[in-house]
């Protein structure tokens, strides 16, 4: 829980003023090392309730797409497959919340955010990004 709390204050807190491309974080909870992270770019699609992400493996969607999620948003609730690409790992569900805040005022550039926190039990995922004017 104190893991997943970290990656929400992560969320809320990275460094991306006026910025309105979609970010990710994954902590990955490694039996052999501990947990890890992993971070990037992504491009991300809702539609009614459809929602499908590509998870870009650094700072630049010209780094390749490291993970895919498709699933659904129903009532702010998302269920999503995650596929790692290239790996031999199975399609994991993972489920979570989705969040929209508008600021009561313009901040930075900004006039909200808008995350998607997912977690399979072990790892954890999230997405945002802030809304431009």
């Amino acid at each position: 829980m104190k893991q997943f709390v970290a990656l929400l204050i992560a969320l809320v807190a990275w460094p991306a003023a006026a910025v309105e491309e979609w970010q990710w974080v994954k902590a990955i909870n490694n039996v052999s090392t501990g947990w890890g992270t992993e971070t990037g770019m992504a491009n991300v699609h809702i539609k009614g309730a459809s929602f499908e992400a590509e998870l870009f493996w650094g700072p630049a969607k010209t780094d390749g797409v490291r993970i895919t999620l498709k699933g659904t948003i129903a009532k702010n609730k998302v269920t999503a497959i995650e596929a790692v690409l290239d790996t031999d790992m199975e399609p994991t569900k993972y489920t979570g919340k989705y969040a929209k805040h508008i600021w009561k005022k313009p901040f930075e550039g900004t006039v909200g955010t808008e995350a998607i926190t997912l977690s399979d039990g072990y790892n954890m995922i999230g997405l945002r990004r802030n809304m431009a004017k």
